[in-house]
């Protein structure tokens, strides 16, 4: 069924080489540095010779897709980038959600390597479902009460950051809103890196000029993450006023605070790419698939469903497996089942197909992929956005890489 999903344009299988995984491979090379997976085709990016400073913008939840029609406006700063430089599609990496997609870019690894594989997961070492952007058991309103239980970020998280691969020949600097900048989810993704706080999307561009104006003959590594168009997505839709006008603001400070008042020494041997970590797709709640409203799934299910609500994970009681994907059968036509062996071969969590032993529990029995404009509820609150990302649809796996030289 996958296959079909596929073939008929509805899904869109991780394409390894020209992923997000392959773009810390293509820094990592730019400084000397051996990558973990090859780095992005030469047709994807300018002319690299010389580059000894790069500058990486990831904007969450800016989907190729929401972002074509935007290249119409001359007044946005992004069709001027990709007049300039080179623009293209990438795929994220599945689930094409947060925390999955920002530890590939933080490591250069796919998920199957690197173990974040999703926004809930089960953690067998701890007995409980947690969140992965609070590093907290799910309910819980505390950040990072894992590390109190004794979580070894080094241990949880063994890949080797690509700020701590480039160390200590270049300098690496991570800029992110104050609230995250201590989060025990920076501790795992940013060892390595020097820092930063911002504020807003004004004081970002600010900062990200300022150290390339402060260091403008060493090399350097800035990377800056903005959340803003996820949690208006979330809110409002991906195609709404909103995020247009948080677009719009957003373009204006590329403009006005970083591009026009850069100087020509520290624009010179530099290299600029924005991407994404992934799209978002406008949900219908008459399309949800509530888990609670199917008591015969609900009773085979030994604890909640974990992933995201556009993927779920299924941990199934003994014998269960080939019963309730018979079950799920009955409903193709808003959700998908496939065996987590299945899901492996199909290539989604890696191109080696595989995953570390000891995460085999993290994926459960059955990955349930919602279609179309579902999600899969399940109340761990009761308020359902209408934006959401982690499925396979070309809204949430693609997104866009502008790649272009500062000088």
């Amino acid at each position: 069924m996958l296959r079909e999903l596929v073939d008929e344009g509805e899904a869109r299988l991780p394409d390894w080489a020209r992923s997000l995984v392959s773009l810390p491979g293509t820094i990592l090379k730019l400084f000397g540095q051996e990558p973990p997976q090859p780095p992005l085709p030469a047709e994807l990016l300018p002319d690299l010779e010389g580059v000894r400073k790069v500058v990486l913008l990831t904007l969450d939840a800016l989907g190729w897709e929401q972002l074509l029609p935007l290249m119409e406006d001359k007044g946005l700063v992004f069709a001027r980038l990709a007049e300039e430089g080179r623009l293209g599609p990438l795929t994220s990496v599945f689930p094409a959600t947060t925390a999955t997609a920002l530890a590939s870019l933080a490591t250069g690894l796919p998920p199957g390597e690197h173990g974040l594989l999703g926004f809930r997961m089960f953690l067998k070492e701890f007995g409980l479902v947690a969140n992965m952007l609070s590093l907290s058991p799910e309910g819980f309103k505390r950040p990072d009460v894992l590390l109190e239980l004794g979580l070894k970020p080094t241990r949880f998280f063994p890949a080797k950051t690509i700020y701590e691969r480039l160390a200590p020949r270049v300098r690496s600097f991570m800029l992110l809103k104050l609230p995250f900048l201590r989060s025990g989810l920076s501790r795992l993704l940013y060892r390595g890196a020097h820092l930063m706080p911002i504020i807003n999307s004004s004081d970002l561009c600010v900062q990200m000029r300022k150290l390339l104006e402060q260091n403008p003959d060493d090399p350097l590594f800035i990377s800056a993450y903005w959340d803003a168009i996820d949690g208006i997505g979330h809110i409002y839709g991906p195609s709404q006023e909103e995020l247009q006008a948080e677009l719009r603001q957003l373009s204006f400070s590329l403009e006005h605070e970083f591009f026009e008042k850069l100087s020509p020494r520290a624009a010179r041997d530099a290299l600029m790419l924005i991407t994404a970590d992934h799209g978002l797709v406008e949900v219908r709640r008459e399309e949800m698939f509530s888990i609670t409203r199917h008591p015969r799934l609900a009773r085979s299910l030994l604890l909640p469903p974990t992933g995201d609500f556009r993927v779920s994970y299924l941990h199934l009681r003994q014998g269960e497996l080939k019963p309730i994907k018979r079950y799920l059968r009955r409903y193709s036509d808003r959700v998908i089942a496939l065996e987590s062996d299945e899901a492996l071969a199909a290539g989604l969590f890696g191109p080696a197909r595989t995953i570390r032993e000891e995460w085999w529990p993290r994926i459960g029995d059955l990955v349930l992929l919602a279609r179309g404009r579902g999600f899969i509820f399940y109340p761990y609150d009761e308020f359902c956005l209408k934006g959401y990302h982690g499925g396979l649809t070309p809204e949430e796996m693609l997104v866009p890489l502008f790649a272009l030289r500062l000088g």
